[in-house]
């Protein structure tokens, strides 16, 4: 629990003394020790691990469709997990490689925006006090989505649509709720055009019509391909059980408050161009979207990912006497949810004690993240049954 709430602390004051690109490097590379090369830390690991020594045996069409039809993960990942099962020794390496892509993809966003190296590193301390164990430690496809997804944001950002759909793509290849992420662009770029920064009653009827559409959807699962409507069915369930508690309503109110601040925030920053009206106006359909899907609680998280990384740069925008107000209460935020999150069983055993692969392999000290795996599946499957 301590070495969390130190690297929290740590990113946020090493930000602060980021200047230079050097500082910049330095400090993604602190990022990367510690996220990239966790071992056996984290909820989903084990899934992959198997997955990725079965590909390491035998990579065949069957073996791809056995997995698909087992595990409900995308066609597109399973081929690509396979591939790099080929050519890496250990699932470890995929894990250091992905985070390299997501810090990458962060980085590129970001300079699109024309954010400074300092307020860069601030922006992506703020999305990690949100979801460094969420996402950051888990939800690989998930990660490597919003990484695609990312780089598809850069691109039509600067102008350049074709790459944008290619990335686009990619992203929903590695996981299907990347749509979603997908239909935010479709909508800017069709919609809005990038021309003014979408106002609050926009917000409020995005996700009064999100969630018709939600419901609509629950409705015709059965008409979806199987990959979909497994999918759908899967977030209904867990809404279902784990029910609209305080953390639901409380995420719900800040996702509102985030897209009411970017939509009227006008002239809060310096960097003040249409690159920053696109910034803001996909957070405003970011938050509409997650307010209105926050009864459905993997769906809404999976929309928070996006929409946090998306603020954390807006953030970055600002000017020094807004952010002032505004960064000591995201943080603040962002650690009461992950605190949540984080003590909340049966989580807290995935993730303590925190395991490094680097430490491990020069200390030889024991591990024991297979037996708090199993421990963890059996309480998991326990709390939903």
């Amino acid at each position: 629990m301590i070495i969390y709430v130190c690297f929290w602390v740590f990113s946020i004051l090493a930000s602060l003394f980021v200047k230079r690109k050097i500082d910049l490097w330095v400090f993604l590379f602190c990022i990367f020790l510690f996220v990239g090369l966790r071992f056996e830390t984290g909820f989903d690991w084990p899934v992959y691990k198997d997955i990725f020594s079965r590909f390491q045996e035998s990579f065949q069409v069957s073996d791809v469709m056995s997995i698909y039809h087992t595990h409900n993960q995308e066609l597109g990942f399973l081929v690509f997990f396979g591939a790099l099962a080929q050519i890496l020794p250990s699932y470890e390496y995929v894990q250091a490689i992905f985070t390299v892509f997501l810090l990458y993809s962060f980085v590129k966003l970001a300079s699109a925006i024309h954010v400074s190296h300092k307020a860069l590193a601030l922006s992506l301390s703020l999305f990690l006090s949100f979801f460094l164990l969420p996402v950051a430690f888990s939800t690989v496809r998930q990660s490597l989505a919003i990484s695609f997804f990312n780089i598809a944001l850069m691109y039509y950002i600067s102008g350049r649509r074709l790459p944008s759909i290619v990335f686009c793509l990619l992203a929903i290849l590695a996981h299907t709720s990347a749509i979603i992420y997908v239909g935010v662009l479709v909508v800017n770029w069709f919609v809005m055009n990038n021309r003014r920064v979408v106002s609050a009653f926009f917000l409020i009827f995005a996700a009064l019509l999100f969630y018709a559409a939600l419901l609509a959807v629950l409705e015709l699962n059965t008409y979806f391909p199987p990959a979909v409507g497994s999918k759908i069915s899967y977030y209904k369930d867990v809404a279902i059980s784990s029910g609209l508690g305080l953390k639901s309503l409380a995420l719900m109110l800040f996702a509102f408050l985030i897209g009411l601040h970017a939509s009227m925030m006008k002239g809060s920053q310096p960097i003040c161009d249409n690159r920053v009206t696109t910034l803001r106006n996909f957070i405003v359909v970011f938050s509409a979207l997650a307010v209105a899907s926050g009864f459905f609680t993997v769906l809404r998280d999976r929309i928070f990912y996006e929409l946090m990384l998306l603020y954390g740069i807006y953030i970055a925008t600002l000017r020094v006497d807004v952010k002032f107000f505004v960064v000591p209460v995201v943080f603040s935020f962002g650690l009461a949810y992950q605190m949540v999150f984080f003590l909340s069983y049966p989580s807290v055993i995935v993730f303590v004690p925190y395991q490094n692969a680097m430490l491990v392999k020069l200390t030889g000290n024991k591990i024991d993240g297979q037996k708090r795996s199993q421990l963890f599946m059996e309480s998991f499957k326990n709390l939903y049954r």
